[in-house]
């Protein structure tokens, strides 16, 4: 009787074994997929963030620089007809330090002898921070200037002394994160939002893992209304000289959505994705049709470059342009630099044979002349 308890006891004891091997076996298994799965997000967020591509600085041209008195000029616009550059004059990384800084509008005058920073807007709102700019001039030559500020869209028109005149504020709960805009009629203007996470859960899916949250905005002159809900966050944003298309860049997606525009309605057709392989920031559409931006080939630089100056962040500049026999785009690269020269370039414009770059931290511009490539 005694060896039978015996028995069955040892029997016990080799069964519950054998279910505690199996079940450490199964939870080591799952322990092993979670880090599987865990490196294999690493490595895809480090991927789309750029964090192995391998570029050799290079520029066919010669840089110099201009000073901007402390601030850095995120945006910069060029009215052509008038040869005049507009600056986003922001202390943008006393901002990022948790300083009190306040902005302004520069203008260049590109058609003088030597170039100097003077102040472009009068009226400016009290806590007026700069960031995307837009130009618009009528038929007649009135012009308008379209500012974002935070959260808000300042409106500047031009006065008879040749600056402008701070003159509305506009804003709307959809402007949630408004990184640029392009003003296609007096009153009428598009927003790209760069961020539509409104928790941290969908903060992480838009980073981590490039899901499409950002939005377009449309203001008809009345009312604004969302036109586009998908982008990868949307960095830059510019139309062709007619206002029948829209080119919007995208940060985390690394590329460029093409939309064909109702000029009446305002209303978009998808009509093109063209990747780039870099984040892309703002846009600039030249006189010949051409679309210059300003790209972030690693992310993940650019965010040491945020937290620490001492670390430089990468200056990548493209220029795409439309073939005529097959309405297929050519892109050139124009300029790369790791940034030892400038770093964290947000945008380039071309103006006759210069091209101006700017940075969301550099306190200062490259002014570069433009290297001519086969069909400039």
């Amino acid at each position: 009787m005694d060896r039978t308890i015996g028995s069955l006891s040892y029997i016990g004891i080799e069964r519950a074994n054998k279910v505690m091997k199996r079940l450490l076996m199964q939870f080591l298994s799952v322990v092993a997929l979670i880090f599987l799965v865990m490196g294999i997000t690493v490595v895809a967020l480090l991927s789309n963030a750029g964090f192995f591509k391998k570029l050799e600085p290079h520029y066919a041209g010669v840089c110099s620089s201009l000073d901007t008195a402390g601030d850095s000029a995120e945006d910069i616009l060029i009215d052509r007809h008038n040869g005049i550059a507009y600056l986003s004059a922001l202390d943008r990384r006393g901002l990022v330090e948790g300083k009190d800084v306040k902005g302004s509008i520069k203008k260049i005058n590109l058609n003088a002898e030597r170039w100097q920073l003077e102040s472009a807007t009068t009226g400016n709102p009290a806590n007026f921070r700069p960031h995307g700019m837009s130009l618009f001039t009528d038929k007649n030559g009135l012009q308008r200037l379209f500012v974002i500020n935070d959260q808000d869209v300042e409106v500047f028109e031009k006065d008879s002394n040749t600056n402008f005149s701070h003159s509305t504020t506009i804003r709307d709960p959809l402007l949630f994160a408004p990184n640029d805009l392009v003003a296609v009629g007096p009153n009428q203007f598009y927003v790209a939002n760069d961020s539509g996470a409104h928790n941290q859960f969908e903060r992480i899916q838009e980073t981590v893992f490039a899901r499409g949250l950002s939005s377009l905005i449309y203001f008809d002159g009345n009312e604004m209304r969302e036109v586009v809900s998908d982008l990868k966050s949307s960095g830059g944003i510019s139309a062709a000289e007619d206002g029948r298309k829209l080119f919007v860049g995208e940060t985390i997606g690394r590329r460029i959505q093409i939309f064909e525009r109702e000029t009446a309605t305002g209303q978009l057709t998808h009509a093109k994705t063209v990747d780039l392989d870099t984040g892309v920031d703002n846009l600039d559409v030249d006189s010949e049709g051409r679309i210059w931006l300003a790209g972030h080939p690693n992310t993940i630089s650019l965010i040491r470059h945020f937290i620490d100056s001492e670390n430089i962040a990468p200056t990548h500049i493209l220029r795409l342009q439309t073939n005529e026999e097959d309405d297929e785009l050519t892109i050139d690269e124009i300029y790369y630099n790791h940034g030892e020269e400038f770093s964290a370039g947000s945008v380039a414009v071309a103006y006759e044979n210069k091209m101006l770059v700017g940075s969301i931290t550099e306190r200062k511009i490259l002014v570069c002349e433009v290297p001519r490539f086969s069909g400039s």
